[in-house]
């Protein structure tokens, strides 16, 4: 019974304290208006979420989680599936790495 609460409460502890967050970008559209749009973080399993014109970096920390809760088997499916990569900002077009 103590192991299944300790993994329990582990579980919750991971899924409480990760390390990415979605991130609200300002974007000028055509007719010179300023938008705000939120940006979601996205994984192997929901690539659909990813912007070409948004520069997005990996999330170190739910790697180092996914590595060491690599025997649970659901930990890292949901940080590699769902919450690899974290949005920076907008991308320069024409300058690799830049960043706006």
């Amino acid at each position: 019974m103590k192991r299944v609460f300790c993994i329990l409460l582990l579980f919750m502890f991971v899924l409480t304290f990760g390390c990415g967050s979605d991130k609200s970008i300002s974007i000028k559209t055509k007719d010179s208006e300023v938008k705000t749009y939120t940006f979601q973080q996205y994984g192997v399993f929901d690539m659909n979420k990813r912007n070409p014109k948004v520069e997005y970096k990996v999330i170190w920390g739910n790697v180092f989680w996914g590595i060491i809760l690599c025997e649970t088997i659901v930990a890292p499916i949901i940080f590699f599936g769902w919450y690899l990569y974290e949005p920076i900002g907008l991308a320069v077009e024409g300058e690799p790495g830049a960043l706006k």
